[in-house]
């Protein structure tokens, strides 16, 4: 061997030390990010040196850290210890926010399991008792909007989605939504409806916002949405019953709908109606 090529490595040998295929050595090569070492004119045999192949080890370990291509050869070429040390800043950032919208996914893939789960049991046991019930309040990110009794359209809400979006919110959980009067939800008369559901980023700008919690008669309505006003009558009964006052407004919250399912059978929602604490002993 030459002069010229002695301490180089062909780029099989370097394929094989380096853990790295040949067809992406090359591609490299072309977008100048590890160029070898010496290419043969005669043959056009790429030569590496072991510069390169530390230059390798160094790209990898960019490359695990969620650093593109581009970005790469930009440190590559940079010299300055302060241009290095910001890159550094600038992506953990950015894997923080991956790392926040991955949580998000989770979080909402959870939440949805647990809500099948939910009605599963609620199905399996024919749960239609009424319940006394404390939610802790928290303020949800909503939409107040006309209300013209088609579930679907209520439930899979695209004004709903699109505000969403806008916003920058990502929500989980179930669509809840409030009636100002329970009477008139059950009669028909009810025209406007309040959508909300749990953020996730705590948006404040560009959206509504409404406080739902304390105490509630509760119980389940297995099945199609119009027949739900008999969940609304078993409450109604127990409140007089056990000498509850009824607030007058009621929260229906959709834990198997449209978004699971097409099957109304299999739909399970828990009503929610408040009442004034001074009458709890």
């Amino acid at each position: 061997m030459s002069k010229q090529y002695r301490d180089k490595y062909l780029i099989g040998d370097v394929s094989k030390i380096c853990n790295i295929s040949k067809k992406t050595l090359r591609y490299y090569d072309d977008i100048d990010v590890i160029k070898p070492e010496h290419i043969s004119e005669y043959n056009s045999y790429r030569y590496y040196s072991m510069d390169n192949m530390h230059d390798i080890m160094i790209l990898k370990y960019f490359k695990q850290m969620g650093y593109s291509l581009s970005e790469i050869r930009e440190n590559f070429n940079s010299y300055n210890y302060d241009y290095i040390l910001e890159s550094l800043k600038e992506k953990a950032n950015e894997l923080r926010e991956e790392r926040r919208k991955i949580e998000n996914k989770i979080k909402a893939a959870m939440d949805w399991k647990l809500l099948i789960d939910e009605a599963a049991l609620v199905i399996q046991f024919k749960d239609e008792k009424v319940i006394v019930k404390e939610i802790e309040e928290r303020s949800y990110p909503s939409l107040k909007q006309e209300f013209k009794y088609c579930y679907k359209e209520s439930i899979i809400n695209i004004p709903w989605v699109k505000l969403l979006e806008l916003s920058g919110e990502e929500i989980t959980g179930p669509v809840i939504l409030k009636f100002n009067s329970y009477q008139d939800k059950i009669s028909c008369k009810i025209n406007t409806a309040t959508i909300f559901q749990k953020g996730l980023n705590d948006v404040e700008e560009g959206i509504g916002k409404i406080n739902f919690g304390g105490q509630f008669l509760s119980t389940y309505h297995i099945g199609s949405f119009e027949e739900i006003e008999k969940a609304y009558k078993r409450i109604e009964e127990f409140a007089k019953e056990n000498n509850y006052t009824l607030k007058g407004e009621s929260y229906e919250r959709y834990v198997v709908d449209y978004w699971t399912t097409q099957e109304k059978s299999l739909f399970v929602t828990e009503v929610l109606m408040p009442i004034a604490r001074e009458e709890l002993s």
